[in-house]
């Protein structure tokens, strides 16, 4: 499911994920997730540019809400505070979308992808098929 959500085949992924074991699944989605966020922003990143990276795409997927993506953002830099009390039903869906465009806007070869899926499961600690 991971790969077809990086590679944008939402419908393989609606396919799929009611296959996935959501324990083991959201460990490596969270995973796929901080990797990428840490590889766009930095722990000086400012919320202004948070925010403006947000708006952009807000523009494309209106149902997103902004206020949690940009909370999911910067937990992944290191302020987990911001995650208390966040509805992870409500958390999943933008997380997915946000881990989508932020592996797309680096438009990666075949083989990087294949190196950010085994860099995902190592840092999962799963022995799982991304």
């Amino acid at each position: 499911m991971l790969h077809a959500l990086l590679q944008g085949d939402f419908e393989a992924v609606d396919q799929h994920v009611y296959e996935v074991e959501w324990d083991a699944g959201t460990g490596v989605i969270n995973a796929a997730f901080w990797i990428a966020v840490n590889r766009r922003f930095t722990m000086e990143t400012s919320r202004r540019e948070i925010a403006d990276y947000v708006s952009e795409l807000k523009r494309r997927y209106t149902a997103m809400e902004p206020a949690v993506a940009e909370v999911l953002i910067r937990a992944a830099l290191g302020e987990d505070h911001l995650l208390d009390g966040l509805d992870p039903d409500t958390a999943l869906p933008v997380e997915m979308v946000l881990l989508h465009e932020l592996v797309a806007d680096v438009n990666p070869t075949d083989e990087q992808l294949q190196s950010f899926l085994s860099e995902t499961a190592s840092l999962a600690g799963q022995n799982v098929a991304v």
